[in-house]
Protein backbone atom coordinates (compact mmCIF):
# COMPACT_ATOMS: atom_id res chain seq x y z
CA UNK A 1 0.00 0.00 0.00
CA UNK A 2 1.39 3.44 -0.91
CA UNK A 3 2.36 5.42 2.25
CA UNK A 4 2.26 9.23 2.36
CA UNK A 5 5.23 10.73 4.06
CA UNK A 6 4.30 13.19 6.36
CA UNK A 7 2.69 12.76 10.02
CA UNK A 8 -0.59 10.43 9.31
CA UNK A 9 -2.14 9.72 12.95
CA UNK A 10 -5.65 8.60 13.66
CA UNK A 11 -7.13 10.76 15.79
CA UNK A 12 -6.80 9.21 19.66
CA UNK A 13 -6.91 10.41 23.00
CA UNK A 14 -3.98 11.42 24.30
CA UNK A 15 -2.74 10.66 28.16
CA UNK A 16 -4.00 12.72 30.61
CA UNK A 17 -1.55 15.01 32.55
CA UNK A 18 -1.92 16.84 35.54
CA UNK A 19 -0.43 19.77 33.82
CA UNK A 20 -2.08 20.35 30.77
CA UNK A 21 -5.33 22.66 30.95
CA UNK A 22 -8.82 20.73 30.31
CA UNK A 23 -8.94 22.95 26.87
CA UNK A 24 -5.97 21.55 25.39
CA UNK A 25 -7.52 18.69 24.36
CA UNK A 26 -10.24 20.47 22.94
CA UNK A 27 -7.65 21.41 20.17
CA UNK A 28 -6.86 18.30 19.45
CA UNK A 29 -7.47 17.70 15.47
CA UNK A 30 -6.55 16.82 12.53
CA UNK A 31 -4.85 19.68 10.77
CA UNK A 32 -1.74 20.45 8.35
CA UNK A 33 1.09 22.50 9.29
CA UNK A 34 2.87 24.72 6.83
CA UNK A 35 6.54 25.13 8.23
CA UNK A 36 8.67 28.07 7.26
CA UNK A 37 11.18 25.73 5.33
CA UNK A 38 8.54 25.03 3.06
CA UNK A 39 7.62 21.63 4.96
CA UNK A 40 4.36 20.44 5.59
CA UNK A 41 2.88 18.21 8.60
CA UNK A 42 -0.22 16.81 8.65
CA UNK A 43 -1.55 14.76 11.28
CA UNK A 44 -2.89 15.04 14.93
CA UNK A 45 -1.95 18.46 16.55
CA UNK A 46 -2.76 20.82 19.24
CA UNK A 47 -1.49 23.61 20.53
CA UNK A 48 -0.05 24.24 24.15
CA UNK A 49 0.95 27.54 25.34
CA UNK A 50 0.60 29.08 21.94
CA UNK A 51 2.99 25.96 20.13
CA UNK A 52 1.84 23.89 18.11
CA UNK A 53 2.68 19.90 19.10
CA UNK A 54 1.88 17.19 16.39
CA UNK A 55 2.37 13.33 17.07
CA UNK A 56 4.32 11.26 14.73
CA UNK A 57 4.74 7.21 15.78
CA UNK A 58 5.82 8.64 19.36
CA UNK A 59 5.56 11.23 21.64
CA UNK A 60 4.14 14.81 20.92
CA UNK A 61 7.05 16.68 19.16
CA UNK A 62 6.87 20.96 20.12
CA UNK A 63 7.29 23.31 17.51
CA UNK A 64 8.51 26.67 17.88
CA UNK A 65 6.40 29.50 16.77
CA UNK A 66 8.54 30.66 14.43
CA UNK A 67 8.38 27.33 12.38
CA UNK A 68 4.85 27.22 11.94
CA UNK A 69 3.60 29.73 8.98
CA UNK A 70 0.03 28.18 8.80
CA UNK A 71 -2.47 25.98 10.07
CA UNK A 72 -5.24 24.54 7.93
CA UNK A 73 -7.86 22.15 8.97
CA UNK A 74 -7.58 18.91 7.47
CA UNK A 75 -11.64 19.33 6.63
CA UNK A 76 -11.57 22.67 5.63
CA UNK A 77 -9.26 21.33 3.00
CA UNK A 78 -11.26 17.90 1.91
CA UNK A 79 -14.22 20.33 1.35
CA UNK A 80 -12.46 22.65 -0.80
CA UNK A 81 -11.18 19.76 -2.71
CA UNK A 82 -14.65 18.39 -3.17
CA UNK A 83 -15.78 21.69 -4.49
CA UNK A 84 -13.10 22.42 -6.47
CA UNK A 85 -13.47 19.09 -8.30
CA UNK A 86 -17.03 20.06 -8.77
CA UNK A 87 -16.07 23.12 -10.64
CA UNK A 88 -13.38 21.86 -12.57
CA UNK A 89 -13.77 22.58 -16.54
CA UNK A 90 -12.65 20.03 -18.22
CA UNK A 91 -9.15 20.50 -19.73
CA UNK A 92 -5.33 19.28 -19.18
CA UNK A 93 -4.22 22.70 -17.95
CA UNK A 94 -7.57 23.11 -15.46
CA UNK A 95 -6.45 19.64 -14.30
CA UNK A 96 -2.80 20.53 -13.62
CA UNK A 97 -3.69 23.50 -11.77
CA UNK A 98 -6.16 21.87 -9.73
CA UNK A 99 -3.47 18.83 -8.52
CA UNK A 100 -0.76 21.96 -8.47
CA UNK A 101 -2.85 23.25 -5.50
CA UNK A 102 -3.45 20.42 -3.77
CA UNK A 103 0.30 19.48 -3.62
CA UNK A 104 0.55 22.79 -2.34
CA UNK A 105 -1.23 21.85 0.73
CA UNK A 106 0.62 18.98 1.59
CA UNK A 107 -2.64 16.92 0.17
CA UNK A 108 0.11 14.48 -1.34
CA UNK A 109 -2.33 10.83 -1.06
CA UNK A 110 -5.45 13.17 -2.51
CA UNK A 111 -3.30 14.63 -5.51
CA UNK A 112 -2.34 10.75 -6.55
CA UNK A 113 -5.67 9.65 -6.34
CA UNK A 114 -6.39 12.51 -8.78
CA UNK A 115 -3.60 11.75 -10.92
CA UNK A 116 -4.77 8.18 -10.72
CA UNK A 117 -8.16 8.72 -12.34
CA UNK A 118 -6.45 10.22 -15.76
CA UNK A 119 -3.88 7.54 -15.81
CA UNK A 120 -6.57 5.00 -15.15
CA UNK A 121 -8.02 5.70 -18.46
CA UNK A 122 -5.26 7.15 -20.24
CA UNK A 123 -1.74 5.81 -18.89
CA UNK A 124 0.27 8.02 -21.04
CA UNK A 125 -1.56 10.99 -20.48
CA UNK A 126 0.77 13.81 -21.07
CA UNK A 127 -0.36 16.36 -18.36
CA UNK A 128 0.27 13.20 -15.81
CA UNK A 129 3.15 12.45 -16.98
CA UNK A 130 4.21 14.94 -17.00
CA UNK A 131 3.07 16.50 -13.71
CA UNK A 132 4.59 13.38 -11.68
CA UNK A 133 7.97 13.65 -13.32
CA UNK A 134 8.23 17.57 -12.35
CA UNK A 135 6.23 17.75 -9.23
CA UNK A 136 7.92 16.75 -6.03
CA UNK A 137 5.55 14.56 -3.83
CA UNK A 138 6.57 13.01 -0.70
CA UNK A 139 5.70 9.25 -1.10
CA UNK A 140 7.01 6.86 0.71
CA UNK A 141 8.15 4.30 -2.15
CA UNK A 142 10.99 1.78 -3.00
CA UNK A 143 13.94 2.59 -4.43
CA UNK A 144 14.64 0.33 -7.53
CA UNK A 145 18.33 -1.56 -7.68
CA UNK A 146 20.83 -0.10 -10.28
CA UNK A 147 20.71 -2.37 -13.42
CA UNK A 148 24.26 -3.86 -12.91
CA UNK A 149 23.96 -4.54 -9.61
CA UNK A 150 20.44 -6.46 -10.11
CA UNK A 151 22.21 -8.35 -12.77
CA UNK A 152 25.19 -9.09 -11.05
CA UNK A 153 23.70 -9.72 -7.34
CA UNK A 154 20.63 -11.43 -8.77
CA UNK A 155 16.95 -10.28 -9.60
CA UNK A 156 15.44 -10.47 -5.90
CA UNK A 157 15.34 -6.49 -5.48
CA UNK A 158 14.35 -5.72 -8.81
CA UNK A 159 11.82 -8.52 -8.56
CA UNK A 160 10.54 -7.20 -5.00
CA UNK A 161 10.11 -3.61 -7.01
CA UNK A 162 8.68 -5.03 -10.18
CA UNK A 163 6.11 -6.48 -8.18
CA UNK A 164 5.39 -3.62 -6.06
CA UNK A 165 4.72 -1.33 -8.93
CA UNK A 166 2.32 -3.74 -11.09
CA UNK A 167 0.25 -3.73 -7.58
CA UNK A 168 0.17 -0.08 -7.10
CA UNK A 169 -2.34 2.42 -8.19
CA UNK A 170 -1.83 4.23 -11.55
CA UNK A 171 -0.04 6.98 -10.20
CA UNK A 172 2.28 5.07 -8.06
CA UNK A 173 3.04 2.85 -10.38
CA UNK A 174 4.09 5.78 -12.74
CA UNK A 175 6.29 7.39 -9.88
CA UNK A 176 8.05 3.83 -9.95
CA UNK A 177 8.76 4.28 -13.61
CA UNK A 178 10.16 7.45 -13.28
CA UNK A 179 12.57 6.26 -10.86
CA UNK A 180 13.82 3.31 -12.76
CA UNK A 181 17.79 4.62 -13.64
CA UNK A 182 18.30 1.59 -16.51
CA UNK A 183 19.57 2.31 -19.70
CA UNK A 184 16.45 2.83 -22.18
CA UNK A 185 17.87 -0.61 -23.85
CA UNK A 186 18.37 -2.35 -20.86
CA UNK A 187 15.34 -1.35 -20.26
CA UNK A 188 13.78 -2.30 -23.31
CA UNK A 189 14.73 -5.70 -23.16
CA UNK A 190 13.76 -6.37 -19.23
CA UNK A 191 10.17 -5.44 -20.14
CA UNK A 192 10.14 -7.54 -23.40
CA UNK A 193 10.58 -10.48 -21.39
CA UNK A 194 7.66 -9.03 -18.31
CA UNK A 195 5.43 -9.38 -21.42
CA UNK A 196 4.93 -12.64 -21.24
CA UNK A 197 5.07 -12.68 -17.43
CA UNK A 198 1.93 -14.67 -16.29
CA UNK A 199 0.88 -11.96 -13.28
CA UNK A 200 -1.55 -9.94 -15.29
CA UNK A 201 -0.18 -6.67 -13.64
CA UNK A 202 3.07 -7.31 -14.66
CA UNK A 203 2.17 -7.71 -18.01
CA UNK A 204 -0.25 -4.60 -17.79
CA UNK A 205 3.14 -2.61 -16.29
CA UNK A 206 5.55 -3.88 -19.12
CA UNK A 207 3.29 -3.14 -21.34
CA UNK A 208 3.25 0.87 -20.20
CA UNK A 209 6.69 0.87 -20.12
CA UNK A 210 7.03 -0.12 -23.13
CA UNK A 211 4.82 2.28 -24.69
CA UNK A 212 6.87 5.34 -22.85
CA UNK A 213 10.45 3.38 -23.92
CA UNK A 214 10.11 2.13 -27.46
CA UNK A 215 6.95 1.46 -28.72
CA UNK A 216 8.23 1.23 -32.30
CA UNK A 217 10.41 -0.93 -31.48
CA UNK A 218 8.24 -3.82 -29.72
CA UNK A 219 5.30 -2.89 -31.89
CA UNK A 220 4.69 -6.61 -32.88
CA UNK A 221 4.58 -8.41 -29.42
CA UNK A 222 2.11 -5.09 -28.17
CA UNK A 223 0.01 -5.71 -30.89
CA UNK A 224 -0.59 -9.37 -30.80
CA UNK A 225 -0.81 -8.19 -26.65
CA UNK A 226 -3.42 -5.70 -27.51
CA UNK A 227 -5.90 -8.70 -29.11
CA UNK A 228 -4.98 -12.03 -27.74
CA UNK A 229 -4.15 -11.20 -24.20
CA UNK A 230 -6.26 -13.06 -22.01
CA UNK A 231 -6.77 -10.14 -19.60
CA UNK A 232 -8.67 -6.99 -20.59
CA UNK A 233 -6.07 -4.55 -17.85
CA UNK A 234 -3.40 -5.64 -19.65
CA UNK A 235 -5.29 -5.65 -23.68
CA UNK A 236 -5.99 -2.13 -23.02
CA UNK A 237 -2.19 -1.29 -21.69
CA UNK A 238 -1.56 -2.77 -24.83
CA UNK A 239 -3.41 -0.70 -27.11
CA UNK A 240 -2.61 2.47 -25.23
CA UNK A 241 1.01 1.98 -25.70
CA UNK A 242 0.37 1.79 -29.45
CA UNK A 243 -1.15 4.73 -29.55
CA UNK A 244 2.28 6.29 -27.65
CA UNK A 245 4.13 5.17 -30.25
CA UNK A 246 2.58 7.85 -32.86
CA UNK A 247 2.71 5.67 -35.71
CA UNK A 248 -0.64 5.70 -37.99
CA UNK A 249 1.19 2.43 -39.40
CA UNK A 250 -0.02 0.57 -36.31
CA UNK A 251 -3.60 0.74 -37.25
CA UNK A 252 -3.17 -1.55 -39.72
CA UNK A 253 -2.97 -4.51 -38.73
CA UNK A 254 -5.47 -3.95 -36.00
CA UNK A 255 -7.91 -3.01 -39.18
CA UNK A 256 -7.12 -6.11 -40.79
CA UNK A 257 -7.85 -7.52 -37.86
CA UNK A 258 -11.67 -6.21 -37.95
CA UNK A 259 -12.08 -8.39 -40.43
CA UNK A 260 -11.37 -11.89 -39.24
CA UNK A 261 -14.05 -14.95 -39.11
CA UNK A 262 -13.44 -15.29 -35.19
CA UNK A 263 -16.11 -12.47 -33.84
CA UNK A 264 -14.23 -12.37 -30.65
CA UNK A 265 -10.92 -11.31 -32.31
CA UNK A 266 -12.73 -8.40 -34.49
CA UNK A 267 -14.63 -7.35 -31.21
CA UNK A 268 -10.59 -7.04 -29.85
CA UNK A 269 -9.72 -5.29 -32.38
CA UNK A 270 -12.20 -2.62 -32.56
CA UNK A 271 -11.55 -1.94 -29.19
CA UNK A 272 -8.23 -1.42 -30.09
CA UNK A 273 -8.71 1.16 -32.43
CA UNK A 274 -10.32 2.95 -30.13
CA UNK A 275 -8.26 2.88 -27.40
CA UNK A 276 -4.71 4.13 -29.43
CA UNK A 277 -6.33 6.96 -30.85
CA UNK A 278 -5.52 7.49 -34.11
CA UNK A 279 -7.63 9.19 -36.39
CA UNK A 280 -6.84 7.03 -39.60
CA UNK A 281 -9.06 4.12 -37.74
CA UNK A 282 -12.15 6.01 -38.52
CA UNK A 283 -12.60 4.95 -41.80
CA UNK A 284 -12.11 1.25 -41.49
CA UNK A 285 -14.25 1.27 -38.20
CA UNK A 286 -17.18 3.12 -40.02
CA UNK A 287 -16.76 0.41 -43.00
CA UNK A 288 -17.02 -2.14 -40.52
CA UNK A 289 -19.96 -0.96 -38.77
CA UNK A 290 -21.48 -0.62 -42.02
CA UNK A 291 -20.61 -4.56 -42.26
CA UNK A 292 -22.13 -5.01 -38.75
CA UNK A 293 -25.35 -3.30 -39.60
CA UNK A 294 -26.12 -5.85 -43.14
CA UNK A 295 -26.04 -8.72 -41.05
CA UNK A 296 -28.66 -10.01 -39.53
CA UNK A 297 -28.78 -12.18 -36.23
CA UNK A 298 -28.47 -15.80 -36.76
CA UNK A 299 -31.93 -18.03 -36.03
CA UNK A 300 -32.62 -19.04 -32.36
CA UNK A 301 -31.88 -22.53 -32.16
CA UNK A 302 -32.09 -23.49 -28.88
CA UNK A 303 -29.84 -25.44 -26.90
CA UNK A 304 -28.51 -27.97 -29.26
CA UNK A 305 -26.18 -30.56 -27.42
CA UNK A 306 -22.38 -30.16 -27.82
CA UNK A 307 -21.04 -32.15 -30.47
CA UNK A 308 -19.16 -35.31 -29.72
CA UNK A 309 -16.55 -37.71 -30.99
CA UNK A 310 -14.08 -40.11 -30.02
CA UNK A 311 -10.24 -39.56 -29.97
CA UNK A 312 -7.23 -42.09 -30.12
CA UNK A 313 -4.38 -41.63 -27.33
CA UNK A 314 -1.41 -44.03 -28.03
CA UNK A 315 1.80 -44.91 -29.22
CA UNK A 316 3.52 -47.54 -31.93
CA UNK A 317 6.33 -49.04 -31.54
CA UNK A 318 8.41 -51.44 -34.45
CA UNK A 319 10.66 -54.29 -33.78
CA UNK A 320 12.41 -57.31 -35.79
CA UNK A 321 10.22 -60.14 -35.91
CA UNK A 322 11.88 -62.36 -37.94
CA UNK A 323 14.33 -62.97 -41.61
CA UNK A 324 13.14 -63.53 -44.60
CA UNK A 325 16.29 -66.29 -45.69
CA UNK A 326 16.63 -66.35 -49.33
CA UNK A 327 19.29 -68.58 -50.63
CA UNK A 328 20.62 -68.86 -54.70
CA UNK A 329 23.78 -69.47 -56.21
CA UNK A 330 25.77 -70.14 -53.27
CA UNK A 331 24.76 -67.13 -51.81
CA UNK A 332 22.00 -66.08 -49.06
CA UNK A 333 20.21 -62.83 -48.27
CA UNK A 334 18.01 -62.42 -44.97
CA UNK A 335 15.72 -59.39 -45.68
CA UNK A 336 13.99 -58.23 -42.20
CA UNK A 337 10.49 -58.51 -41.06
CA UNK A 338 9.53 -55.54 -39.51
CA UNK A 339 6.28 -55.28 -37.55
CA UNK A 340 4.78 -52.56 -35.31
CA UNK A 341 3.01 -52.45 -32.30
CA UNK A 342 -0.03 -50.60 -30.96
CA UNK A 343 -1.11 -49.22 -27.88
CA UNK A 344 -3.15 -46.45 -26.19
CA UNK A 345 -6.64 -45.65 -25.47
CA UNK A 346 -9.85 -44.63 -27.16
CA UNK A 347 -11.67 -41.53 -25.24
CA UNK A 348 -14.74 -40.14 -25.17
CA UNK A 349 -14.48 -35.94 -26.03
CA UNK A 350 -17.26 -33.77 -25.98
CA UNK A 351 -17.66 -29.90 -26.30
CA UNK A 352 -18.54 -28.38 -22.68
CA UNK A 353 -19.97 -25.57 -24.07
CA UNK A 354 -19.19 -22.78 -26.68
CA UNK A 355 -19.11 -19.27 -26.52
CA UNK A 356 -20.23 -15.99 -28.67
CA UNK A 357 -20.44 -12.69 -29.40
CA UNK A 358 -23.63 -10.89 -30.14
CA UNK A 359 -23.91 -8.90 -33.26
CA UNK A 360 -25.44 -5.88 -31.07
CA UNK A 361 -22.48 -6.72 -28.70
CA UNK A 362 -20.13 -6.03 -31.48
CA UNK A 363 -22.16 -3.24 -33.19
CA UNK A 364 -21.76 -1.21 -30.25
CA UNK A 365 -18.56 -2.15 -29.43
CA UNK A 366 -17.61 -0.21 -32.37
CA UNK A 367 -19.47 3.05 -32.09
CA UNK A 368 -18.01 3.10 -28.63
CA UNK A 369 -14.66 3.10 -30.69
CA UNK A 370 -15.55 5.69 -33.32
CA UNK A 371 -17.05 8.10 -30.12
CA UNK A 372 -13.72 7.97 -28.55
CA UNK A 373 -12.26 8.85 -32.01
CA UNK A 374 -14.16 11.38 -32.68
CA UNK A 375 -15.80 13.23 -30.14
CA UNK A 376 -19.26 13.20 -32.06
CA UNK A 377 -22.26 11.59 -29.80
CA UNK A 378 -24.96 9.71 -32.05
CA UNK A 379 -25.73 7.25 -29.53
CA UNK A 380 -26.24 3.77 -30.86
CA UNK A 381 -27.57 4.63 -34.22
CA UNK A 382 -25.94 2.84 -37.00
CA UNK A 383 -27.54 4.86 -39.61
CA UNK A 384 -26.71 8.41 -37.85
CA UNK A 385 -22.71 7.15 -37.85
CA UNK A 386 -22.93 6.24 -41.73
CA UNK A 387 -24.51 9.52 -42.28
CA UNK A 388 -21.85 11.41 -40.83
CA UNK A 389 -18.89 9.78 -41.91
CA UNK A 390 -20.34 10.01 -45.81
CA UNK A 391 -20.96 13.31 -45.47
CA UNK A 392 -18.36 14.69 -43.27
CA UNK A 393 -16.43 17.44 -45.11
CA UNK A 394 -13.38 15.79 -46.76
CA UNK A 395 -11.17 19.45 -46.17
CA UNK A 396 -11.81 19.13 -41.92
CA UNK A 397 -12.70 15.57 -41.19
CA UNK A 398 -8.34 14.79 -40.74
CA UNK A 399 -8.08 17.93 -38.94
CA UNK A 400 -10.71 17.77 -36.58
CA UNK A 401 -10.14 13.65 -35.75
CA UNK A 402 -6.88 14.27 -35.36
CA UNK A 403 -6.95 17.27 -32.83
CA UNK A 404 -9.94 15.77 -30.64
CA UNK A 405 -7.77 12.41 -31.04
CA UNK A 406 -4.34 14.02 -29.42
CA UNK A 407 -6.84 15.71 -26.59
CA UNK A 408 -7.88 12.52 -25.51
CA UNK A 409 -4.92 10.50 -25.65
Amino acid sequence: MLAVVAFLVLPSAAPARAAAPANNQERLGQRVLHLAGGGVLRGSTRKVNDRWEWRGTGSWKTLQSWQVVRVVEERELLREVKARRDDLVPGAEQRVQFWNWMADEGLYAETLEEVGVVLEDAPHAPEACAFLATRDLFVALPQPPPMKEATESGTDELEDYLRFAAAAPPAARELCLNRLAFDAQEAEELFARELIHPSPGRRELAAIALGRLAPGETGRALLSHAIFDRTEQVRLACASSLGAADDPAMTLPLSRALASSSPRISQRAAVALGVAGYSEAVEPLARHLANLSTKSAPAAAGSPRPPAAHIFVGTQRAYLQDFDVEVANGASVADPQINVITGGAVLDVRILGTQTVSLRTRRSTVRHALQRLTGEDFGLDADRWLTWWNNRPSNDSDDSTTSTTSERR
